[in-house]
């Protein structure tokens, strides 16, 4: 299956054809100084079980809205949400499953908010403001670039080697606005997000986000931590596995 670019305004979705009628919409979002392509094994899995599977670049992400460092860096996690919901509109996507990666969980939960979803699942993702602050304010004039041995670190704890690189070689600058308006600051309004929500986690995260058994409490949700598993679950070696389990969550709520 080759992958779709599909226009949503200054926003650009990466898209996998469907040959039958779709289970549901999957819009997938990315975590920060990374791009759709971190859900590119879970995109042809949802498409094979019979998903209309979706993941959006950021703006100024990818091949999305670019601009001026200035503009990006003044960015703020609610112009994500604001991406989201535009994408969601522009792509008709009703009643979308939105699943969203560290710095994109915490935007997809504040889009949750706006959107009538059909269910949430938060992967490693950043917590909101009920949770506390969880890092400090980073310069605010300059975009954030990890270094090889940062990401080596913070992102991965049992992914090939193969995988460690190939990502290394594909992260992008991302937005100290963005970074700093999240990490615990931003205010989601629980009882405003009515559809079932997964969060998951390994237990192996060296980031600073939540746990899973601290995040889905919030939402009346279900949580799952996987052993021996870092903070880029997509790309660990549980991967799949976690995978399955978000396919298996959204077919109870069918049943």
């Amino acid at each position: 299956m080759e992958f779709m670019v599909k226009e949503a305004g200054l926003l650009r979705v990466r898209s996998l054809p469907l040959t039958r009628e779709a289970r549901g919409n999957v819009l997938m979002i990315h975590g920060g100084g990374q791009d759709w392509w971190v859900f590119e094994s879970w995109m042809r899995a949802f498409a094979a079980a019979g998903y209309a599977a979706h993941a959006l670049s950021l703006r100024g992400h990818g091949d999305s809205w670019p601009m001026p460092d200035a503009e990006f860096c003044a960015l703020s996690v609610d112009d994500y949400c604001a991406d989201i919901v535009q994408a969601c509109k522009a792509l008709g996507l009703t009643r979308a499953c939105l699943i969203g990666h560290s710095l994109g969980g915490i935007a997809a939960q504040l889009a949750a908010q706006q959107l009538d979803c059909g269910a949430l699942v938060l992967v490693a993702s950043a917590g909101p403001a009920a949770l506390g602050t969880r890092r400090g304010l980073l310069a605010p004039d300059r975009p954030v670039v990890r270094t090889a041995q940062e990401a080596r670190e913070r992102y991965f704890h049992s992914a090939s080697a193969d995988v460690v690189e190939a990502t290394i070689r594909r992260l992008i600058p991302e937005s100290p606005g963005a970074l700093n308006t999240s990490g615990g600051r931003a205010a989601v309004d629980a009882a405003r997000i009515r559809c079932p929500v997964l969060a998951i986690s390994g237990a192996r995260d060296a980031t600073d986000v939540p746990g899973a058994m601290q995040l889905a409490p919030l939402y009346g949700g279900s949580a799952i931590v996987l052993a021996d598993t870092g903070h880029n679950i997509m790309q660990e070696r549980s991967g799949g596995l976690a995978c399955e389990m978000i396919l298996a969550w959204l077919s109870s709520l069918q049943d």
